[in-house]
C-alpha cells in the first residue's frame, strides 16, 4: 500500500481506532454514558479537546477530574505526535492541527504511557464504564 493509500485510510472514521481510558467525576462520568457523547474542553496542553490515554496509570496523571474511568472506542484518523518537550501549554492550535489534514494528537514522551487528543466529539464512540 503506498504512503498516499495509507493517508486516505487513515482518514476514513473506521481506521486508526483505539481502545482508550478517560477519567472524570461521577456526575460528569453519569452524563457521558448516558448521552454517549462528550464535549471538548477549552484548553489543556494540546488545547481545547477531549483527552484520552493508553493506560490508567497516565490517566492518573493528567486527568483534571477523578474518580470515574471511562473506556471508549475513539477513531484517531491522521494523528500528529509530539513530544512533550515541544508543546508549551495552549500553544497547540486545534484549528491549525485540522487545517494541517490531521484528526488528533498524541503525546509521546509520557513515563506512564501515551495522552491522546481528539477535537471532534463525533469520534468518540462506545463509552462505557470500567
Amino acid at each position: 500500500m503506498s504512503r498516499l493509500s495509507q493517508r486516505k485510510d487513515s482518514n476514513k472514521p473506521n481506521k486508526n481506532r483505539r481502545s482508550l481510558i478517560h477519567q472524570t467525576d461521577v456526575k460528569s462520568a453519569e452524563a457521558i454514558v448516558r448521552s454517549q457523547r462528550f464535549n471538548p474542553g477549552t484548553g489543556g496542553l494540546y488545547g481545547g479537546g477531549i483527552y484520552f490515554a493508553n493506560t490508567i496509570e497516565a490517566c492518573d496523571g493528567k486527568a483534571l477530574h477523578k474518580g470515574v474511568y471511562l473506556i471508549a472506542d475513539v477513531y484517531l484518523g491522521r494523528t500528529k505526535a509530539f513530544k512533550k518537550s515541544e508543546v508549551v501549554k495552549n500553544a497547540v492550535d486545534p484549528q491549525k492541527i485540522l487545517s494541517e489534514g490531521y484528526h488528533s494528537v498524541v503525546g509521546t514522551k509520557m513515563k506512564t504511557g501515551r495522552e491522546f487528543v481528539v477535537y471532534d466529539p463525533d469520534r468518540v464512540k462506545n463509552i462505557k464504564y470500567i
